[in-house]
């Protein structure tokens, strides 16, 4: 994953440090949760007894839309965190970031917005 944060307003600086240190722990948890359901959802429908669960090599991979979804979750968990932090101060006005995964011959590209309401993001 290949991110940019850039923060605005007088603690802009923290609110993009703070996403840069949390977004990639929660876009790699999403993914991991999306694709591991996948699997069992796989293994569910031709019948495989016991599944490897914690073997990502036989995790299927997700698809472009299904990485964006992940993309949102992790997005709107990240704002939230953001909000509820006691570090981060309420006067950031906006924090913005954009992170593009490879996919094979695919990028997915998508973008966090955190201004100063909690659950705003796009």
């Amino acid at each position: 994953m290949f991110a940019v944060y850039d923060g605005h307003g007088a603690t802009g600086h923290a609110c993009a440090r703070f996403a840069s240190k949390r977004l990639p722990r929660l876009v790699a948890k999403h993914i991991r949760a999306a694709r591991v359901k996948k699997y069992k959802e796989y293994c569910a429908a031709n019948d495989i007894q016991k599944p490897k669960l914690f073997d990502p090599v036989s995790w299927p991979f997700l698809t472009a839309e299904e990485y964006k979804v992940c993309s949102r979750k992790a997005f709107l968990e990240c704002n939230k965190a953001m909000h509820d932090e006691d570090a981060v101060s309420v006067e950031c006005i906006c924090s913005q970031g954009c992170c593009c995964v490879v996919l094979g011959g695919e990028a997915v590209c998508s973008a966090l917005k955190t201004v100063s309401h909690p659950l705003n993001s796009s």
